[in-house]
């Protein structure tokens, strides 16, 4: 019985002895030195050249937090030779570093007259004019996207009038009222003898932008109403003013 005890009583010394070490002060001040150097990293302001996403940690196969459109102004921080580092809404978020620049993208603000939000389209084999720089787009570089729109490096390819832009590739967006930005391209011109005077709204259906569509993959509710509005929530707005970039290749 008192080897018993002894033996229980060197247990609990060793225990409390190991609980009871100093702490390793050379590693605290490493590890606060790590922080500091963290903390000290130059920050500068860039803008993204595409849609990109915002992960969760510096990896593609992370969560996505967020999706910042073209042109969006940014303050990061380098994270190491691939990613750069954000404040993202309170956390940490994770930029690819090929999709920002030092220097923003020009771009000339047009308001739109006030319309009822209407979106026609077109499907792409419509275009049929091979020599065109609209048959050569559809056919090198465009794809069929989300809801059967078709898409070029993520935007929408959308035919405008003139007085908006004439050079067939150029980037836009449709700014809608509710604040919904649609990223856009440039990917067949309205003939001026179909718009208004000022070349802005399709005369027989007051329409300001008509969507390149794939018929056969087209989403549904759109298909339904004859209008890309349809497609989601978010898109039945009027169209608020358009934005064209000045875009270098």
């Amino acid at each position: 019985m008192i080897l018993r005890k002894i033996r229980a009583f060197a247990m609990v010394t060793l225990l409390s002895l190991s609980i009871c070490r100093p702490i390793n002060a050379s590693a605290t001040t490493a590890g606060i030195s790590l922080v500091t150097i963290q903390l000290l990293k130059p920050t500068y302001i860039g803008y993204t050249t595409a849609s990109v996403n915002v992960r969760l940690s510096p990896s593609t196969d992370s969560e996505i937090l967020d999706t910042y459109i073209f042109n969006t102004q940014i303050e990061y921080s380098d994270y190491d030779d691939e990613w750069v580092s954000i404040n993202h809404d309170g956390q940490t978020g994770y930029l690819y570093k090929s999709y920002i620049s030092k220097q923003s993208c020009a771009y000339i603000d047009y308001d739109a007259p006030e319309t009822s939000g209407y979106k026609s389209f077109m499907d792409y084999n419509m275009i049929t004019d091979r020599s065109s720089a609209q048959y050569i787009l559809q056919n090198t570089e465009a794809y069929t996207g989300k809801f059967g729109i078709r898409q070029v490096d993520g935007r929408y390819c959308v035919a405008i009038g003139s007085y908006f832009t004439s050079e067939i590739g150029t980037w836009f967006d449709l700014v809608l009222m509710n604040g919904t930005v649609i990223p856009c391209i440039l990917a067949d011109q309205k003939d001026d003898n179909d718009t208004d005077s000022a070349n802005i709204v399709t005369k027989h259906n007051g329409c300001m932008s008509e969507f390149v569509i794939d018929w056969d993959n087209l989403n549904r509710s759109a298909m339904r109403d004859g209008d890309i509005s349809s497609c989601t929530e978010s898109w039945n707005s009027p169209v608020d003013y358009v934005r064209v970039y000045e875009k270098e290749d």
